[in-house]
């Protein structure tokens, strides 16, 4: 049978397999001292009093995890962990008095299989389940932490992993010979036309690629920036597109210095594209805008035509959504109403993000 059938608190990971290797043995050894050798001998005694035994100190101990799981979310962080222990051992030794009483006196009461109640008894079985509870105390607060620092660890690894592919689908579309043979091709295309649109042209194209250099190896970045580097990017494609490519922005002062992986609009705005068609009687009309913490990139949709081959910017999507579940603990949201596709980027305040460039 599954202790989930029960509802247990878990705290360690392996609370069952502790409750049962730590109250059996507890019960048997406290049975045998309160009644000696017809423990072994009375087949009914022996039974009788194992479970019911066994029912009060299983239960308490349940109850001592369930306090225990209450003070963590109450005095999380390790910072916190001797004010967290200190009220832990305090109610449980307390609590251990209690019940190791009305137990006794309880047996005594009802004459359980003849027992009668001494002091001396109770003193002796108080101080053997004192000792106990404070080293089960410790015993699952170290299992705990070492099973948090382990959960931290294979996040961060997890986290280390969604870095490296962004970083490798970054280094793509620095070297992606479509994207510089388009820019070029519009570059050239501009300079017998139009000189000093050929010359913004190139400082744009130049900003874009400065970015994409300086900023693949960075974890997080200034929204400011991000919307910086859009709008040079949004400017070449709409060099390019022409009335067929629209884009507007906006984002509250307050909302610029958040923080997201660099690169995140270039990926999402490469997907888009790849994922419509659009024309100058049909154009893409995107509207990038910020508020409440999050980023929200609404387009109207065109659906293309597409083969049976995987698209590219469904991995990017999915790398994104597995960095940002890593980072914060919220994933990329597509919602889609009618012809408008709208994508919901959690923002990332300073102190908030479980990564630096430190770690």
């Amino acid at each position: 049978m599954s202790w989930r059938l029960f509802h247990m608190p878990r705290y360690t990971g392996r609370d069952g397999t502790v409750l049962l290797s730590s109250m059996l043995p507890l019960t048997v050894m406290l049975n045998l001292f309160l009644y000696g050798k017809r423990y072994w001998t009375e087949p009914a005694l022996c039974a009788g009093t194992t479970l019911s035994t066994f029912a009060v100190l299983g239960g308490a101990y349940l109850l001592f995890t369930q306090i225990g799981v209450l003070l963590v979310e109450r005095f999380p962080g390790p910072g916190q962990m001797y004010r967290r222990m200190s009220l832990a051992l305090s109610l449980f030794l307390l609590t251990d008095f209690v019940v190791l009483s009305l137990m006794l006196r309880g047996y005594d009461y009802v004459n359980y299989f003849g027992y009668h109640f001494q002091e001396g008894d109770f003193v002796l079985v108080y101080c053997f389940c004192a000792i106990l509870t404070v080293f089960l105390t410790f015993l699952n607060e170290g299992m705990a932490r070492f099973g948090r620092y382990k959960a931290t660890l294979a996040e961060t690894e997890q986290l280390r992993h969604a870095y490296l592919q962004s970083q490798l689908l970054g280094l793509k579309s620095q070297v992606n010979p479509h994207f510089l043979f388009n820019s070029l091709n519009t570059l050239s295309s501009l300079i017998p036309e139009d000189a000093e649109a050929a010359e913004a042209f190139l400082d744009e194209l130049c900003k874009v690629y400065r970015y994409l250099l300086r900023n693949n190896d960075d974890y997080l970045v200034p929204l400011l920036r991000e919307l910086s580097f859009l709008r040079s990017y949004a400017y070449l494609l709409q060099e390019r597109y022409g009335p067929a490519f629209r884009l507007e922005t906006e984002a509250a002062e307050n909302e610029q210095e958040l923080l997201l992986p660099p690169m995140t609009l270039q990926f999402i705005f490469e997907d888009i594209l790849e994922q419509n068609s659009f024309s100058r009687d049909e154009p893409l009309r995107i509207h990038v805008s910020a508020a409440n913490g999050r980023l929200l990139v609404r387009h109207n949709k065109q659906d293309r035509f597409q083969s049976e081959r995987a698209l590219a910017g469904e991995a990017v999507l999915e790398n994104l959504r597995s960095k940002f579940q890593l980072l914060v603990g919220q994933e990329l949201h597509i919602a889609e109403e009618g012809r408008v596709r709208t994508i919901t980027v959690p923002l990332i305040h300073e102190e908030n993000h479980a990564w630096t460039s430190k770690a």
